[in-house]
């Protein structure tokens, strides 16, 4: 047998009590950087949304959220206030495809109305990230039927309201056709 100062001992024949393997290093080494990174990103996404959230202050929006406390490592990290936006309101003529791109940053947003002569085609899609949206309300809108085409891909939409646009009748009935669950309310 072998003494414990043999540097050749095997660490399963009586060695050291907390000697690891090299595997077993590698795969703590491995998890702690999973672990890390997904908390990371976390940090991130909220701190995104909160960015977004006061960009759309700056436009008068009203944007009602959730604000909770952050966890015992997001404090750790430098959080102190995590918001959540639920429900946004934009509601000015200065509201244009740029706001909208701060809008897709809202991962939980339920309700979106948007009376904005400024915003076209290509704000519309940057909607189509929004996968929580249940409320769509366009109003006075240069969104056309290419608009409604991005706006299939949100599964969860329940209402849209398109009033004052330049949406045609039979781009309504070809949404209509690939999403029959929708309401949709046209003029």
């Amino acid at each position: 047998m072998r003494s414990l100062s043999d540097p050749l001992s095997d660490p399963r024949e009586g060695g050291h009590p907390f000697q690891f393997g090299l595997r077993s290093l590698l795969l703590l080494i491995f998890v702690s950087a999973l672990l890390f990174g997904f908390i990371g990103r976390q940090l991130r996404l909220h701190r995104e949304e909160n960015q977004a959230i006061d960009e759309l202050l700056k436009v008068e929006a009203y944007v009602d959220f959730e604000s909770t406390d952050a966890t015992w490592w997001e404090k750790l990290l430098g959080e102190t206030e995590l918001r959540s936006a639920h429900r946004v309101v934009l509601y000015a003529d200065r509201v244009t495809d740029k706001h909208l791109e701060q809008v897709a940053r809202l991962r939980d947003l339920r309700y979106l109305y948007i009376r904005a002569s400024g915003v076209t085609d290509a704000g519309i899609a940057h909607l189509a990230h929004l996968r929580h949206l249940r409320v769509l309300r366009l109003r006075y809108l240069d969104a056309t039927d290419a608009a409604l085409e991005q706006l299939k891909e949100l599964d969860c939409l329940e209402e849209l309201e398109l009033l004052e646009t330049s949406v045609t009748e039979e781009g309504v009935r070809d949404l209509q056709q690939a999403r029959p669950g929708l309401t949709i309310h046209f003029n």
